[in-house]
């Protein structure tokens, strides 16, 4: 079957104006599935606008991961000061992933965020299925003030 790629070399070249090989994909792929948490072996189970992002992520990355020297080998440094210039990244992926490559990472259907709007009390209790006292209706005859002057729940005598 040979190798398992997001995108063929012919559509990486159609992503990226730039001829890229069957090898340079593999390279990029293995740097992609490190970020995506997936293979292209899930390839039936996700969403075609995923398919595409995918695509175009290790398109990327494979062009921009050939013209980098010395790839593999690099130090992962945060800042530099040499002769009164200082450089410091200001992204911990800057020397792995090429930015076309994080962009389409980050709109992967598995990767953005999602706001929760947060339960009520009642809410969450009706989830369960439970109820609370201000749902069934208190009796004042139900309370008694004790000696701290807190309002409790009488007992059952």
């Amino acid at each position: 079957m040979g190798s398992m790629t997001w995108a063929t070399p012919a559509e990486a070249k159609n992503i990226t104006g730039q001829e890229i090989t069957q090898e340079q994909l593999d390279a990029a792929n293995a740097v992609i599935e490190i970020y995506v948490g997936v293979t292209e072996t899930a390839r039936h189970q996700l969403r075609p606008r995923d398919l595409r992002l995918l695509k175009k992520g290790e398109a990327f990355q494979a062009a921009w991961q050939a013209e980098q020297v010395d790839y593999t080998g690099r130090s992962d440094i945060d800042e530099v000061d040499h002769d009164g210039l200082r450089y410091s990244k200001a992204d911990p992926d800057t020397f792995t992933l090429a930015p076309l490559a994080k962009a389409a990472i980050s709109r992967l259907s598995w990767r953005r965020s999602r706001t929760l709007q947060a339960l009520t009390p009642g809410q969450a209790l009706a989830l369960r299925g439970k109820r609370t006292p201000e749902t069934i209706g208190i009796d004042a005859d139900d309370l008694e003030v004790d000696d701290t002057g807190l309002t409790r729940w009488r007992p059952i005598r």
